[in-house]
């Protein structure tokens, strides 16, 4: 006779999926009584099969890529403050590493950047006239706030502050009253709508005093 075994039974009267269920509960049980030794030996593992763990890794994510990218998305909605902590305390610790490694892709897909960001600004002109008027403002050291290029056109009747006539949509522009580059703020009370060829016409040739305020036109 057999000896009975005290977790598994007789093995020969237990089926293939009953042995196998017992073993997930031993497992189980397991893991929930010896925490620290089992993050202990998984540590470890990962430490002795680095490479290995990682090629696994990328063969799972390529062959399941649109139920990892669901899981990633619902994991992040739940614990969207706590993925933003991490990636703060990641990047602060690998700041030079992340550098490195941003500058070998830039240069590895700058056709497919240049590419993406072109298809960008055509399909959010709006967008992408604010997001260049704020990057010129960070590069000046100026104050910045946000400003609503909408509501400036609306606000300024769609007159061009310079000529005071109707501006079409696509020669639309922000121009700033007192220029960045004598101190004048990114704000809503220091940009005005013009068109563009008034807008260079202007460039930085001083404050447009009589529109500081923004009187209605007439």
């Amino acid at each position: 006779m057999y000896p009975q075994s005290t977790t598994f039974g007789d093995p020969r009267r237990l089926s293939h999926n009953a042995a196998l269920e017992k073993g997930r509960e031993y497992s189980r049980r397991y893991r929930s009584e010896h925490p620290e030794r089992v993050h202990e030996y998984q540590r470890e593992y990962r430490a002795a099969h680095r490479d290995e763990k990682r090629e696994c890794s990328r063969e799972w994510y390529l062959a399941h890529r649109e139920k990892a990218l669901e899981r990633d998305h619902e994991y992040y909605e739940v614990h969207h403050e706590e993925a933003l902590e991490r990636k703060r305390k990641y990047y602060e610790t690998h700041r030079d590493i992340k550098r490195k490694w941003q500058r070998h892709y830039y240069a590895d897909h700058a056709d497919e950047r240049r590419a993406k960001a072109q298809e960008w600004r055509v399909a959010h002109p709006e967008e992408s006239r604010a997001h260049g008027l704020r990057r010129r403002a960070l590069q000046a050291g100026v104050t910045i706030e946000p400003v609503n290029a909408s509501e400036v056109y609306e606000r300024d009747h769609y007159l061009c502050h310079v000529c005071r006539r109707l501006v079409p949509a696509r020669e639309r522009s922000l121009d700033h009253l007192i220029p960045l580059t004598r101190g004048g703020a990114h704000s809503m009370n220091n940009v005005a709508l013009a068109h563009r060829r008034c807008n260079s016409k202007r460039y930085n040739s001083g404050p447009a005093q009589l529109l500081l305020f923004h009187e209605p036109a007439k």
